[in-house]
C-alpha cells in the first residue's frame, strides 16, 4: 500500500481532518496533503515519527504497511 492510502486510511479511522492531522504533526495542512495526493514521496524519518505519532503508529508499521510485497518486486529488485 502506498503512503499516501495508509495516510488517508489512518486519518479516516480516527475521524481527524487534514488541518487536523497537521496540528498533531506540527506541520502545514499543505503538507499533508501534498502526501495524500502522492506528491510528497520522500518524507524524512523524522516527519515519519511525528506523523506516526499523530496516527498512532510506530515508524516500523509505516514502513511495514507501505513496502512493496515480494510479488509486486521487480525481478532485480528480489533478494
Amino acid at each position: 500500500m502506498a503512503l499516501n492510502i495508509f495516510v488517508m486510511r489512518r486519518r479516516a479511522k480516527l475521524g481527524l481532518s487534514i488541518r487536523g492531522l497537521a496540528k498533531r504533526v506540527g506541520c502545514s495542512p499543505t503538507h499533508i496533503l501534498d502526501i495524500e495526493k502522492g506528491r510528497s514521496a520522500n518524507p524524512t524519518i523524522d516527519f515519519l515519527a511525528s506523523l506516526g505519532g499523530a496516527l498512532g503508529v510506530s515508524v516500523i508499521q509505516i514502513v511495514r504497511a507501505t513496502m512493496k510485497t515480494d510479488s509486486s518486486l521487480n525481478e532485480s529488485e528480489k533478494p
